[in-house]
């Protein structure tokens, strides 16, 4: 006997594609990554209409509209990056492609479909869209995750919906991943996150409601990390030395996430590689429990160093 079941997670489907105009929408057909999670927004302003003589409101009309998601996602590669870093140039050694990202002014926009590929199909394509933030993270007991985050133009609907697409690199679990503090490794790592943010600007006009243009500003890139208190190596980097400097900034450091499988690169090397230089730390904290180690909490800011994937797919795009 059929039962009703609504729409599962097994039939969803989440694809994105590199627009060639901003705001023209493309079929979208790649993969993120193995998705935990997918939230899809369509916004609009809803604007009351008063007037002297009554008291309740007298007309509804809207304005502007934008659209806006999230994606979180088991890593396998670095393809959505390229609509929130830049553009990536690839190198390749036998299968094995090294796509080495660096900051665009104004990276690329994609076409973003969500889809429910069941008997009573439905799709929407997002268009115009733009990676506003991400935070790729790794915590004990799990493989290395990210949250990405996007705003778009508009959207469309249909109710022919595409099959999801699952890609077959390997996720990286927490014994493949290294998290370095100044080159070093660290060690009891409980959780290491780094998170890029950006500022999304859009701009409306008269005589339409969908935005007419858009653009990102102000890249950042945060750090946080609670790991195993080694002593007083690493409590001179939080201090900036013996002493907090008085009249000087400490030197800057590097914060590292390093995900890989431990395979030459030409010989079916899997990788993901984020560093960040010039780092100073805003905050680290001991916490020293009884029954327990002592823990330093870590966070900061840096800069962009290195941002590197190796996988087996020739172009991103």
């Amino acid at each position: 006997m059929a039962t009703a079941q609504g729409s599962p997670s097994q039939v969803q489907s989440i694809l994105i594609l590199k627009e060639t105009t901003w705001g023209t929408a493309v079929t979208p057909s790649k993969d993120v990554g193995l998705i935990l999670d997918s939230t899809d927004s369509l916004n609009r302003e809803v604007i009351p209409i008063s007037g002297l003589g009554a008291v309740e409101v007298q007309q509804i009309v809207t304005g502007s509209v934008s659209a806006a998601g999230s994606i979180t996602f088991q890593m396998q590669h670095l393809r959505i990056f390229q609509f929130l870093i830049g553009d990536e140039t690839p190198v390749n050694s036998s299968s094995d492609w090294r796509h080495t990202f660096a900051i665009a002014d104004i990276p690329e926009s994609f076409s973003l479909e969500t889809g429910e590929n069941a008997a009573s199909e439905s799709k929407e394509i997002y268009e115009g869209c733009i990676g506003t933030a991400a935070e790729i993270s790794i915590a004990l007991g799990g493989v290395l995750t990210c949250r990405f985050d996007w705003a778009g133009q508009t959207t469309n609907s249909t109710n022919t919906a595409t099959a999801p697409s699952l890609d077959n690199l390997p996720v990286f679990p927490q014994g493949l991943v290294d998290v370095k503090v100044n080159g070093t490794t660290a060690i009891m790592v409980q959780n290491a996150s780094i998170t890029i943010t950006k500022t999304f600007v859009p701009l409306h006009g008269i005589k339409s409601n969908l935005m007419q243009a858009a653009f990102t500003t102000d890249l950042k890139f945060e750090f946080n990390a609670t790991l195993g208190f080694t002593g007083v190596t690493l409590q001179e980097l939080g201090l900036g030395g013996a002493t907090p400097p008085a009249t000087s900034d400490p030197t800057g450091i590097e914060f590292e996430i390093n995900a890989d499988n431990g395979v030459a690169f030409g010989s079916g090397q899997r990788n993901i590689q984020i560093v960040l230089e010039n780092c100073q730390f805003s905050q680290t904290t001991k916490v020293a429990t009884l029954g327990a180690i002592t823990f330093l909490t870590l966070s900061g800011e840096g800069t962009l160093k290195t941002l590197i994937g190796v996988d087996d797919i020739s172009d991103l795009n």
